[in-house]
């Protein structure tokens, strides 16, 4: 099983520092997860999962670091994440 406060660490590396609202949200999540929640829930996956529709979907990723961070998220390669939205 995948550890979310793990996967927020690795997708706050890529966030660019300026997108302030952005890693809030996620260290918010993250801190919640780790003080309230069971790590077998899904309930802060779900709601991580909103964060990124919230913040990378303009309509579609574009940047660089928006396609490392989907990467991160979905487990595929940075390639397969972007021939996904290609098609789009």
């Amino acid at each position: 099983m995948r550890n979310l406060v793990r996967v927020i660490n690795d997708i706050v590396k890529f966030i660019p520092k300026d997108n302030f609202d952005f890693i809030k949200e996620l260290e918010r999540i993250k801190s919640d997860q780790i003080q309230w929640t069971a790590p077998e829930s899904m309930v802060r996956w779900e709601e991580a999962s909103y964060a990124l529709e919230d913040f990378l979907y303009n309509p579609i990723p574009t940047e660089e670091w928006e396609f490392e961070i989907l990467s991160i998220w979905s487990t595929k390669s940075i390639e397969e994440v972007k021939e996904e939205y290609k098609e789009l």
